[in-house]
């Protein structure tokens, strides 16, 4: 047997292969979107408790809506603060656990989801590259005739179907997930510079250069 034919039987077993793969980093991707979001609203409570305007929650609420109600209350209380005092404990308790929390360093989160998002364009290509190997399986035999290298063909022809439906099956599916968690990881991606943009305005405000740190008064 050829390569070329071993190769075309292969293929579709080498697409389901790499659909799983693929199916594991997207796995990760929702299992550390999840983490960090809710390290993130720990993260920001903390900060907003000493705030003396503070916002209801309710139990319905989504991680999300919660990160984004700690956060429009930490803006309020820098914009409006109840004292001076209140803002400088408010900018400590940000400054100080910003710069060491891993989730807001999101490259390898940004890198693996890059990859994922790749996978869904390439399993077409691969369903292509497939059928291309199944005709090119019947077409290479050594010594048939015309007639004998068109039997072969047809006969490879299920193997290129396969392919080609598991390639475009895998896009098609990873397509629709991509589609339902592509916002929850884009609000994820954009906390890190909101908070950091949200700890430059607080300085601001304060009449702190960007470097210096805040003393409390003790």
């Amino acid at each position: 047997m050829q390569f070329e034919q071993i190769a075309s039987q292969v293929f579709p077993y080498v697409i389901g292969g790499l659909a799983v793969v693929n199916a594991v980093i997207w796995l990760w991707l929702m299992i550390d979107s999840r983490a960090r979001k809710t390290h993130l609203a720990d993260y920001l409570f903390n900060a907003v408790r000493t705030v003396s305007r503070q916002s209801d929650l309710t139990q319905s609420m989504t991680i999300d809506e919660r990160i984004n109600v700690f956060m429009a209350d930490i803006r309020d209380a820098v914009e409006n603060p109840s004292t001076k005092e209140e803002s400088r404990v408010l900018l400590d308790r940000l400054m100080t656990k910003d710069e060491s929390r891993i989730y807001l360093k999101t490259h390898a989160f940004e890198r693996w989801y890059s990859v994922a998002r790749t996978f869904i364009e390439i399993f077409p290509l691969l369903g292509i590259v497939g059928t291309v190997l199944a005709i090119w399986a019947g077409m290479s035999s050594s010594g048939a005739n015309d007639a004998d290298k068109v039997t072969r063909v047809v006969q490879n022809f299920g193997h290129s179907v396969i392919s080609t439906a598991v390639g475009l099956g895998a896009a098609i599916a990873f397509m629709f997930l991509n589609s339902f968690l592509e916002p929850g990881f884009e609000r994820m991606l954009g906390y890190a510079d909101a908070i950091r943009d949200m700890v430059a305005h607080a300085k601001k405000k304060l009449g702190l250069a960007p470097w210096e740190s805040v003393e409390l008064s003790k």
